[in-house]
């Protein structure tokens, strides 16, 4: 008897639950005892799924619930019947499970056995105001020609979470994927320590995901890594072929953890703010050391640590620096972010830039603050040009880059800063300029899309591929190498507003210039001001 009483207190303790009625639900898992769930009598799900439907979902299941349950225990031991708002979880999860859509359940398990098919070199993004979704079919099939003229096949719709399952239909059709915000506000002092919240919280995120989302992005993320792995858990259960996206602006280096471990991953992909700072902090500077010193940070992360790279987001360009190394560069963090502001809103005397600043940054378009504003207000045709190939420079490096590259609507046709505007809107009279070659807009359009036709037939320009830098022995001159088993690739940026040679000496044969075809060795490789070369040996 004494036995028995000390094996029942060991099992409350487990349970973390004390209580005077106790029902009981089996999990279906290899090795577990029917577990001790305290709550009203309440009717398990109406199955709708077919039964191998349910025997997958089981599965997963199983795989997983041990623990999602020592995680969410763990986090909400101080709230009472825990358990019983854990069994109200799962059976959400079944609920919204049962009412996916059969082609969304088919995209899982296609997902499942392939799990890095978003690493593919072919993935490029845009980015539009989720308010700003034409509402009826016929406009929105207009947005989706527009994205395949584009070359593009993943629309993230920022700071919206309206209804979309008929616009993500339309979309899969032509094989465009479909990322819409996530907006739970986190933060320390918020319930997020209530299973009530969190609960609410997960039927919100798979409302969105049986939408049709392939992508949800977090755009703030939760305080706790365990609230991170528990939604990684759970949709790894209930839709697995849908990708977590994580947001961040923190302090430089600190956002890596949120890809969590391989053994137990948090987010897929993670766009991080760092990156664009050091690309617009190397044109102030026309220094690339910083950003050769991030480029090769991130050569050593595991393949499984996938970068969404942008020149801009929909708010701003958040100075996300490195400044400990900046510090040790003679470059103190106050002065040099009241540098930046002054050279990207024009103040500083040798600037080009034409942007706005605020207390987190810069706001502004790629084309302004390249130059291209500021150059055609003076009707300076060199200038122009200059400002003009600079524009298709960085973007160039963003799509060398390993990850996945996002457009903001609106760059890809050279759209200016509209002060009467906000900058969220799309200029489509503007746009109609890129069927001509001899515009701003046509130059810019067309480019663009030829980098991102190379980049989408070519392996080396996987995800997974990492990059390194190649010291070309000139501070204004970045160039960065990626190879792969088939293919080694060059790419070479001049941040220079002069003609640069870069001192590179590689000594494996003879490359092809990707974009005008000529063959060329890899040493004393000429770049003009502002401009690129994209070399590649087979």
């Amino acid at each position: 008897m004494a036995s028995k009483r000390l094996q029942k207190k060991k099992a409350a303790a487990a349970s973390r639950l004390e209580t005077k009625k106790t029902d009981y639900i089996k999990i279906a898992t290899q090795k577990t005892e029917p577990v001790k769930i305290t709550t009203e009598s309440q009717n398990e799900p109406r199955l709708t799924a077919a039964p191998e439907e349910n025997f997958i979902y089981q599965q997963r299941f199983s795989r997983y619930y041990d623990e999602l349950k020592w995680l969410y225990c763990e986090l909400y031991d101080s709230s009472e019947d825990v358990l019983s708002y854990l069994k109200d979880l799962t059976l959400k999860m079944k609920n919204f499970y049962d009412e996916r859509e059969q082609t969304l359940r088919k995209s899982d398990i296609e997902r499942a056995f392939n799990p890095n098919w978003f690493h593919a070199g072919n993935l490029s993004g845009m980015e539009i105001y989720g308010n700003s979704l034409p509402e009826t079919a016929e406009s929105q099939d207009k947005l989706l020609d527009y994205m395949e003229e584009c070359h593009t096949n993943c629309l993230f719709l920022k700071g919206s979470e309206k209804d979309y399952s008929g616009f993500a239909v339309r979309s899969h059709k032509r094989g465009i994927y479909i990322c819409p915000d996530f907006s739970e506000n986190f933060s320390q002092s918020s319930d997020s320590h209530d299973p009530v919240t969190f609960n609410n919280m997960i039927s919100r995120l798979l409302s969105l995901t049986n939408q049709g989302a392939d992508m949800v992005c977090v755009s703030f993320l939760p305080p706790l890594a365990s609230i991170g792995r528990m939604m990684r858990i759970i949709c790894e259960i209930v839709c697995p072929g849908v990708l977590l996206l994580g947001k961040t602006d923190m302090e430089h280096g600190s956002s890596l953890s949120w890809f969590g471990t391989p053994e137990k991953p948090v987010f897929h992909l993670l766009f991080s703010s760092e990156s664009m700072a050091d690309i617009w902090h190397t044109v102030a500077t026309r220094d690339v050391s910083l950003l050769r010193r991030e480029i090769d940070r991130r050569s050593s992360l595991s393949e499984n640590c996938v970068f969404l790279n942008s020149l801009r987001n929909h708010d701003e360009i958040h100075w996300t620096l490195d400044y400990p190394y900046l510090r040790d560069c003679a470059m103190e963090e106050l002065p040099h972010r009241q540098y930046l502001n002054d050279f990207f809103t024009g103040k500083y005397p040798r600037s080009f830039a034409r942007g706005e600043a605020n207390q987190e940054g810069i706001c502004g378009t790629t084309a302004s603050l390249c130059g291209i504003e500021k150059a055609d207000f003076e009707g300076n045709s060199q200038k122009l040009e200059k400002a003009v190939r600079y524009d298709i420079t960085l973007h160039s490096l963003l799509l060398s880059l390993p990850g996945i590259p996002v457009f903001l609507s609106g760059d890809e046709i050279g759209q200016l800063n509209d002060y009467s505007l906000s900058l969220r809107d799309f200029n489509k009279p503007l746009a109609e300029n890129r069927k001509l070659a001899h515009t701003v807009q046509g130059q810019i359009f067309s480019s663009l899309n030829q980098l991102k036709a190379v980049r989408s037939s070519h392996k080396v320009f996987d995800a997974s591929v990492p990059a390194r830098t190649i010291n070309t022995w000139d501070a204004s001159v970045l160039a960065i190498t990626r190879e792969c088993a088939e293919e080694k690739f060059i790419g070479i940026y001049n941040f220079s507003e002069c003609d640069k040679t870069a001192w590179i000496n590689e000594e494996d044969g003879i490359y092809t210039d990707l974009i005008s075809g000529r063959e060329l060795e890899a040493k004393g490789v000429n770049i003009p001001a502002f401009g690129f070369i994209w070399l590649l040996r087979r």
